[in-house]
């Protein structure tokens, strides 16, 4: 991949993560590159983030929004659970005695 191409995938990726709409004629001019080559930065965006979404508990996607003509990023879920909704099914665990008293008292 040359400096070029790392650039504005890195740039494309940095619109979509703060919540930018990018348009891909508008990024194809900006770039100098043709719309087919931004179509395939979006797509290696798309598999970086499947990737990445074992180790960042994150699902997000790269969809694109005809009301706004564009594409965007989306959060489709989070996989981790906040500290408040662990505590909350700890104390749910511990209401409903699923362990044994051996366990428990570990």
């Amino acid at each position: 991949m040359d400096k070029a191409k790392i650039q504005r995938v890195l740039g494309l990726y940095t619109k979509l993560m703060n919540g930018a709409v990018v348009n891909k004629a508008e990024e194809a001019i900006h770039y100098g590159v043709n719309q087919r080559s931004i179509q395939r930065d979006i797509k290696d965006i798309n598999n970086f983030l499947e990737v990445d979404a074992a180790n960042s508990g994150e699902w997000n996607v790269v969809i694109y929004d005809r009301a706004q003509k564009g594409y965007r990023l989306e959060q489709i879920y989070n996989i981790k659970l906040s500290n408040s909704e662990i505590l909350a099914l700890c104390k749910i665990l511990l209401d409903i005695r699923a362990f044994p008293e051996s366990n428990m008292k570990t």
